[in-house]
Order: structure tokens, then sequence, then C-alpha cells
């Protein structure tokens, strides 16, 4: 492993852990931690939020009807991971955030072997978390892409209702539900 990812990861405890299947050769092992520490930007390859407005979370809906509470997305060349989120959400959903602090990180290790023409760190990669507040909506700075196809704002309640992943859900638990970290990512009540 990665001595600076080593070293990250070192006083963090995992939330979660499942393990993921991108597409039909790739399979993937996440684990969630919760830290305000940024991880070590060379392995950063997107930027995700929980989007909170009110009492209400933001979900998104992908092309297979799979619904998720973590909008966002890939950062460009040069982009910092705060800058990713605000454009990748706005490209997807149409809302514009404010009030953004990081949440946790996933960390991703490749189950599979590196596939040919593969451009993002292997065989680690990390998604940077964040909470985000919805602050006002405009339909047009959508982007069509060919991920998510809709978006909207649903109570808490609701959402807890949804067959969501147990990275999420513990996401959603920390977002809202009051649990935050020190800087070493170790629990500590608000």
């Amino acid at each position: 492993m990665d001595d600076d990812l080593t070293r990250f990861l070192a006083n963090l405890e995992p939330i979660a852990v499942e393990d993921v299947s991108w597409g039909s050769r790739m399979r993937l092992r996440m684990t969630a931690y919760l830290t305000d520490v940024m991880p070590p930007l060379r392995l950063v390859t997107s930027a995700r939020a929980i989007v909170i407005h009110g009492d209400r979370i933001l979900v998104a809906e992908d092309v297979d009807g799979e619904r998720h509470v973590l909008p966002g997305g890939r950062l460009e060349a040069s982009e910092l991971p705060e800058a990713a989120l605000h454009r990748e959400i706005a490209e997807e959903t149409g809302w514009q955030v404010e009030g953004v602090r990081q949440l946790g990180v996933l960390d991703f290790r490749h189950l599979t072997p590196k596939p040919p023409d593969y451009r993002y760190p292997y065989p680690t990669f990390i998604q940077v978390i964040y909470r985000a507040e919805a602050i006002w909506h405009d339909p047009g700075r959508v982007i069509d892409d060919d991920h998510v196809v809709g978006a909207e704002l649903v109570p808490v309640p609701m959402v807890r209702a949804i067959a969501l992943s147990p990275v999420q859900r513990c996401l959603i638990d920390a977002a809202i539900g009051g649990r935050s970290t020190d800087r070493q990512g170790r629990n500590r009540p608000q």
C-alpha cells in the first residue's frame, strides 16, 4: 500500500465496509471513514456529498433506476475536491450548495487485476465525502450525462425506506445524526 495512504488511514476507524462491482469486470472493497482531514490529493478521484435541505436529503437516480444519496463525481485535471463537488452537483442535479464541510472518505481497493487503459490510481483510490446544504435549484444547470437521470429532495424518513447500501446509511447518520469526528477520525458527539 502507498506510504502516504497508510499514514493517513492509520488513526481512522472504519464505519462501514462493503464489496462493490463496477461493470462486469471490476470488483472493489469500499471502506468508509469519518474524518475532516483531506487524504493525499493524488489518490482522490472524486468528490461526493450528502446534500441536505431542511428535513430532506437529495436523492439521485441513475440510468439503471438505482437511487443513491451521494451525488458528485470525478475531479477534472488540477481541480480541487470541493470545486469538483460544486460543479458536479450542479451538473447532475441543478442544485447549488453551501455550508460544505468534509464528512469523511471512501477508500476503494481493487479486488481484480488492473483493467487495460485504466487511468486512475491503482490499486487504491479515494472519494472525499462532504455534507452540504442545498440553497437554490436551477434545472437549467443540469447537463445530460450517462449516469444521473434525476434527483429530488426526499424527507429523511422516506430516505431511510430506500434500499441504500450500508455505507450510504452510515454516511446519512453521520451527516444528520449528530456524529462527527476529531482530526484523527475518532467518533465524538456533537
